[in-house]
């Protein structure tokens, strides 16, 4: 019976806090958001779910923040985690969406896209990071993969 009690109140704490970080995060425009939603996200990355949990409420209440784009890319990590490659790839797409000239949602997007071994979407990711970035240092492993590809 104690187990369940300190469990409870255990989980209990965690979503204080995660309900108290929110409400700061919401409610201070400052650039300090950013690294107390990382180390929010940081903490809770233990519990991969609650992690989730939380960025979700976050998008929920702040869908017009600065902040959002970085968010969906935190998200689509931990289900990349998770092993939920499709959901993370979807979730990738909004932040793309967002975005579209920041590579870190594509290149999180291309580890979801190995995971489900897809190389046609692989090449193609590359391709538009490329569009965005000619100089991008990414540019050898499209090359490598197009290579393994034709042999």
């Amino acid at each position: 019976m104690k187990l369940k009690y300190k469990k409870s109140l255990l989980l209990l704490l965690t979503l204080v806090g995660l309900f108290v970080v929110y409400k700061k995060c919401s409610s201070v425009p400052n650039k300090g958001i950013t690294e107390s939603v990382n180390h929010q996200g940081n903490i809770s990355f233990e519990d991969p779910e609650q992690a989730l949990v939380f960025y979700d409420r976050f998008i929920l209440h702040n869908s017009n923040s600065l902040y959002v784009y970085q968010i969906y890319v935190q998200k689509a990590q931990v289900l990349n985690t998770l092993g939920r490659y499709q959901e993370a790839i979807d979730t990738l797409d909004v932040a793309i969406g967002l975005n579209p000239k920041k590579e870190d949602a594509y290149l999180t997007k291309i580890d979801s896209l190995l995971q489900l071994n897809e190389k046609d979407e692989v090449i193609n990711v590359l391709e538009e990071i490329l569009e965005l970035n000619p100089n991008s240092q990414h540019k050898q492993f499209l090359n490598q993969l197009r290579e393994e590809y034709d042999e």
